[in-house]
């Protein structure tokens, strides 16, 4: 953690109205110690701090700034505690943390962020009115993070909530007159994320590679799943094998890992296709290879690292959640609609929902 302690000497000897020149004589060292000090270039040695102390008149634990230590230890405490109650569905607990934390801490733009994602975390658990209460006030706090943050990271995810937020309270047309005034127009490359692979070395760069592969690949499933809802069942379908090889292409060990829900998902979507044609033996093979994603997610150790050469430098460590039931449990209730009467009574189908069974928990 970085001590600001060259400021704090910077601030008490403006005070005094002392040059450098003269704090160095009163402390009889060299002038371009005090000045090595302040900009933060080297620190004072630990037998100067009492000298310094006495010399501006406070104490010791003033000048080591150990007040803000504790603080941002105590904002660290809050964000970690958020993060525990979002990986285990806690989502009014995680919101109350940041209620908490915010109320202590005004301004502080990390908490700030992290109290929009609380709120809208917890919309399962509100009525229509007030999550368009709570989406008013993410859209407020927002702003504000936008407008006074200097953290191009925080202000990014700042920009991304104003522009969700519109979208939800119908002001679509405000969040793409936004978009259009602040964002560039030049593409994906001149972005961070793009430009870094021209700098980093070693196995940073790889990882940093690896992670540009995997959302660009999510972002071409994601584009491609949606320019194909308005295709004909056939086109759809083989849109769906594809972006299916897509992930065969990058996880050649079947590591999926967090992607095995995005599987589950789209073998269902590919099996109700199938369904409507009356196609029931491929329908079966999709719902017997969602299964199987659903199994591994639910069942998956973490942190565990991936293996496939294009992306074994990156890890999954598991997600936030604010449901409480696993994929199998959402995968077991989806298959007992009534649309699947028809393969019910197979032994294939009955075999998919027993091995569901096993694994299917409404409250994890």
């Amino acid at each position: 953690m970085n001590i600001n302690i060259g400021e704090k000497i910077k601030n008490y000897r403006q005070k005094k109205d002392f040059t450098q020149e003269q704090l160095a004589e009163s402390l009889h060292i060299s002038f371009q110690a005090i000045s090595k000090w302040e900009r933060g270039e080297a620190y004072p040695d630990i037998t100067m701090i009492p000298r310094l102390a006495y010399f501006f008149n406070t104490t010791t634990d003033d000048l080591l700034c150990y007040e803000q230590i504790a603080i941002e230890e105590e904002i660290k405490d809050y964000l970690s505690r958020h993060s525990k109650m979002c990986t285990t569905d806690d989502t009014r607990g995680a919101l109350a943390v940041m209620r908490e934390a915010n109320e202590k801490y005004p301004g502080n733009f990390k908490l700030m962020q992290m109290l929009c994602f609380a709120i809208g975390w917890n919309k399962n658990n509100v009525d229509e009115e007030q999550r368009k209460k709570d989406g008013e006030e993410i859209l407020a706090v927002s702003k504000k993070i936008f407008a006074e943050c200097t953290d191009n990271s925080i202000r990014a995810g700042a920009f991304d909530t104003i522009c969700s937020n519109l979208k939800e309270l119908g002001q679509k047309d405000k969040a793409i007159e936004l978009i259009n005034k602040e964002l560039p127009d030049e593409g994906i490359y001149f972005t961070k994320n793009m430009m870094l692979t021209d700098f980093l070395e070693g196995d940073e760069l790889i990882r940093h590679r690896q992670k540009n592969l995997v959302e660009f690949l999510s972002h071409c499933i994601g584009t491609m799943y949606h320019l194909a809802q308005d295709f004909e069942p056939g086109a759809k379908l083989a849109v769906y094998e594809n972006m299916l090889k897509m992930y065969e292409v990058i996880f050649t060990d079947g590591d999926y890992h967090y992607y095995n829900l995005d599987l589950r998902l789209k073998y269902m979507d590919m099996a109700d296709i199938c369904l409507n044609k009356n196609d029931y033996d491929r329908v079966l093979g999709y719902i017997e290879k969602a299964k199987d994603c659903a199994v591994v997610k639910d069942t998956l150790s973490v942190p565990t690292r991936h293996t496939s050469p294009l992306v074994d430098k990156l890890e999954y460590s598991g997600v936030w959640k604010n449901h409480t039931h696993n994929n199998c449990y959402d995968l077991l209730q989806s298959l007992k609609r009534a649309k699947y009467d028809a393969i019910c009574g197979s032994e294939r189908f009955r075999a998919v929902m027993s091995e569901l069974e096993k694994y299917a928990k409404d409250k994890e």
